[in-house]
């Protein structure tokens, strides 16, 4: 977990970093965004079937054109499921405990999307993010514990809406749903291919 949080520390600093750079060389029009997501685990069920509220989403994007914009994200999700006492048999050795299950998930990309319109104060937009994922799982029984990680490669579309306050205003409500590919190859948990549904919500700052 500690390393989860490093990572995202370090990759909000490089992320406002290239957007200042990305601001100062070629836009004039851009916008951040911060919001809650819930994630919707869509396989590996067997480790992890339950919804998490538990995720946040930290975004930066540039108006290339009116309809157009170019940016990066860095997002953290935490999921968990607990599971009531059962005996579990390991080659010859059985063991009765519950578990506490955990999947750490940050993604970081960078994206690019299309809005329908951009002078009404509902503005529909479709985008497509491709980056990559680092993923931390953990299992906890009585006082023991497992851990693995991966990386890797992730696609992720979506679609949404940014609502304004009123027509000057410099502020909007978010509201998305997305679709996270990460393909990875099989950890310690049997988990691979990390496919997930989120909806988001949270507010945008124009600039």
């Amino acid at each position: 977990m500690k390393r989860i949080l490093s990572l995202y520390l370090l990759s909000i600093g490089l992320l406002c970093s290239f957007q200042s750079s990305a601001q100062t060389r070629y836009l004039t029009q851009g916008l951040y965004s911060f919001a809650w997501d819930i994630t919707v685990p869509l396989n590996n069920k067997d480790f992890i079937s339950r919804t998490s509220t538990y995720g946040a989403k930290v975004e930066g994007r540039y108006f290339i054109n009116p309809h157009f914009s170019v940016g990066g994200e860095i997002n953290w999700s935490s999921l968990y499921e607990y599971t009531p006492q059962a005996t579990y048999s390991f080659d010859q050795l059985a063991v009765t405990t519950d578990l506490y299950r955990y999947m750490y998930n940050l993604p970081f990309a960078v994206n690019a999307h299309y809005y329908l319109s951009t002078d009404q104060m509902i503005m529909p937009y479709a985008g497509l993010a491709l980056g990559g994922m680092y993923s931390e799982q953990e299992i906890y029984f009585n006082i023991y514990s497992l851990q693995d990680n991966s990386w890797s490669f992730l696609v992720r579309p979506e679609a949404g809406a940014l609502i304004k306050f009123g027509h000057d205003s410099q502020a909007a409500a978010l509201i998305g749903v997305r679709y996270s590919y990460a393909s990875g190859e099989r950890t310690e948990f049997n988990i691979s291919k990390i496919k997930t549904l989120s909806f988001q919500l949270g507010i945008a700052l124009l600039n």
